[in-house]
């Protein structure tokens, strides 16, 4: 933690941490799943919110699935990088939510590479990022 921009990352990530987790004045009877580094698999809502404190990745040839009603909390400038599948099929009473933090704390973005894998976002309230909530890569053919 040498520079202030460090410093008050790992605050936020505290705070992002302390608040999921029920001591912020939640009263709730399960706890947050803190998530970094490569993630698959599947997210239900039982394990939300799910609390993206580093930059995160869904590895090329895996999938992450995110079920309705859960919630996915994304720390200061962080980045989800989907080089495999993602599919977030909310439904219209029960959406998916993809926020920061607090309405002051952006995220970067979710950054969608180009490939074969299917990726859905269905019923999917996504909001507070910094710089465009969904990017997607184009093809290129660099022959």
């Amino acid at each position: 933690m040498n520079t202030s921009r460090d410093r008050k990352r790992w605050f936020c990530a505290s705070i992002i941490m302390f608040w999921a987790l029920g001591f912020g004045g939640v009263t709730r009877g399960w706890a947050a799943t803190a998530v970094s580094g490569d993630v698959f698999g599947t997210w239900t809502t039982n394990g939300s919110p799910y609390v993206l404190v580093a930059n995160c990745m869904v590895p090329n040839g895996q999938s992450l699935t995110i079920h309705p009603g859960v919630t996915v909390i994304v720390g200061p400038d962080v980045i989800l990088f989907v080089y495999g599948s993602l599919i977030a099929a909310g439904t219209q009473d029960e959406r998916i939510q993809i926020r920061g933090a607090t309405e002051t704390n952006y995220w970067q973005s979710i950054f969608v590479h180009q490939s074969s894998h299917t990726n859905q976002f269905r019923h999917c309230r996504i909001t507070e990022a910094s710089n465009a909530a969904l990017s997607f890569s184009a093809a290129r053919d660099w022959n």
